[in-house]
């Protein structure tokens, strides 16, 4: 999916989930872009994991109407990105520990 397909997609969650009564079409479609271009290009917290987080919480909300309350959807993003870090520091580290294990520290470059 490409960057542009994924402000497509980010812009019918945002439209699917609150709708456009009281949005304008083209400020929305000028804010994700926006938001796109602003994300940094590094490997990890980018704009695709910002795509993800947002498609991963838009369908625990529709597979969940009525469950959560405002505040609790404002607070997921936050446990969504430490569950999906904490799984990426522990893999990186277990490479870390694969490449060096058997080596004296002082050997050790990190």
């Amino acid at each position: 999916m490409t960057d542009m397909d994924k402000v497509k997609k980010a812009m019918f969650m945002f439209t699917d989930l609150f709708g456009l009564e009281r949005f304008d079409k083209e400020t929305l479609v000028r804010f994700f872009i926006t938001v796109k271009k602003n994300y940094r290009q590094v490997a990890y917290h980018n704009w695709t994991h910002g795509f993800h987080v947002a498609h991963s919480i838009y369908a625990i909300l529709k597979s969940s109407p009525g469950i959560f309350k405002p505040l609790e959807v404002c607070s997921s993003h936050a446990w969504m990105c430490l569950l999906v870090c904490s799984t990426v520091v522990l893999t990186r580290l277990a490479q870390v520990v694969l490449t060096y294990i058997g080596r004296a520290v002082v050997e050790n470059d990190l």
